[in-house]
């Protein structure tokens, strides 16, 4: 992709993706801007008053664009991919945790003869503490 090519914007993007698919704007309307805006970028010809289509460096630029786009869209579903995985690491230690939690406080429980609520109450605080300490 030419360096010198400032990015994309809005409406060239959408007339890079028309014109890189086969099909042709005519420079009218709302099309007239970004497709004048590409032939001084040397993206596009104006093959008649009517007609455009992408030069060599503007197919360039668009496998540029379309690659790049690739890869956000790669990195963005490897990083939703590792977030549900940590998720679900987390829940399973968290749950872990709390059936040791649990089982502690039972223990405790059958010695002070408080209730198992009270005794959860108690050492969470006991593990939390040490869950900083370490």
């Amino acid at each position: 992709m030419n360096d010198i090519i400032q990015p994309l914007q809005g409406d060239e993007r959408i007339v890079m993706e028309i014109l890189a698919s086969g099909g042709s704007i005519s420079p009218i309307g709302r099309w007239e801007a970004p497709v004048k805006s590409l032939i001084a970028k040397g993206l596009v010809n104006l093959d008649d008053p009517a007609n455009t289509s992408l030069t060599d460096a503007g197919r360039e630029t668009w496998e540029g664009v379309v690659a790049a786009q690739e890869t956000l869209d790669d990195d963005f579903a490897r990083g939703l991919i590792e977030i549900h995985n940590a998720k679900i690491k987390i829940n399973d230690l968290i749950k872990s945790a709390a059936a040791q939690l649990r089982k502690a406080a039972q223990l405790s429980s059958a010695i002070t003869k408080n209730t198992v609520d009270v005794e959860i109450r108690n050492w969470s605080d006991v593990l939390k503490k040490a869950a900083l300490d370490s």
